[in-house]
């Protein structure tokens, strides 16, 4: 239920905080321009001030004027009155995660698929799936009709759609697989025994492969690990000397390292050897 009017005042919440407007506020003043001017919250973004663009993209809860139900939908915060938005319940980009807290999926899921650019898109295009997601399900094709109005100037909209519909219930298995982490990597593991993707059954406690399919080589100083993946293979090593030991193992096949995951590199056999023994 909507709040009461107090006087002339419209009262409204943003991430929870109640704010007021009064007449002191001039008549043209947009939900936007109170955002980021007056709430101080300037991950929502102006660009066409035409609802053209979707940079200004805010998610409101409050009853929805057509469907006459409370829900959660996407605003063109640049084409709204804010003297318009007494009772509403608004969620910035701010509103829904950040590095203290912990990101939201949408978020999350839009770094990991590399759907950021210049970035400037990247609020109202998160804060768009987000009241699109809110509180129900979707589809990959429910995902890209409402994208209709998100316009991203680097032209990345593959990596973004990747990542939106990720979230869907209908997503691919491939789209899947992309967005796993080494956290998750048993979902994608070959199993060694039979050759199919793991399903963590096994039982055999007593074999050195446990039933991810993971190999733990002890040494004397030294653990190495062992992942069979779907097409490539992961070894994690803490001597380099048994980085060597592997490439007599697998042979000559191409090859990446990955250095904690902060950088990484392709090299030939000689130029490695080289690199390291400079080292």
């Amino acid at each position: 239920m909507a709040p009461t009017r107090s006087g002339n005042e419209v009262k409204f919440s943003i991430n929870g905080e109640t704010y007021t407007v009064d007449e002191n506020f001039p008549a043209h003043t947009s939900l936007n321009a109170f955002i980021r001017d007056h709430a101080n919250l300037r991950g929502t973004k102006a660009m066409c001030h035409e609802g053209g663009c979707g940079s200004c993209v805010v998610a409101v809860r409050t009853e929805h004027p057509f469907k006459k139900q409370e829900m959660t939908y996407a605003v063109n915060s640049c084409l709204v009155s804010v003297f318009s938005c007494h009772g509403w319940a608004i969620t910035t980009v701010e509103g829904i995660g950040n590095k203290r807290r912990g990101y939201h999926p949408v978020q999350a899921r839009l770094a990991q698929l590399n759907g950021t650019q210049c970035g400037y898109c990247s609020p109202g295009m998160v804060m768009n799936m987000y009241s699109l997601v809110e509180g129900k399900e979707i589809t990959m094709k429910e995902v890209e009709n409402a994208f209709g109005g998100n316009i991203c100037r680097c032209t990345g909209y593959r990596p973004i759609l990747d990542a939106f519909k990720s979230l869907s219930v209908d997503a691919t298995p491939d789209l899947q697989r992309k967005v796993q982490d080494i956290e998750e990597v048993y979902k994608i593991k070959i199993c060694p025994q039979n050759g199919k993707t793991c399903s963590g059954n096994c039982t055999d406690n007593e074999s050195q492969e446990n039933c991810n399919g993971t190999e733990l080589i002890s040494g004397q100083d030294t653990l190495q690990v062992h992942l069979q993946l779907r097409g490539a293979q992961w070894f994690k090593v803490t001597e380099v000397d048994d980085i060597f030991k592997i490439f007599d193992k697998v042979g000559n096949v191409p090859y990446r390292l990955v250095a904690g995951n902060t950088g990484q590199g392709k090299y030939d056999s000689d130029r490695l050897a080289r690199r390291l023994s400079i080292l």
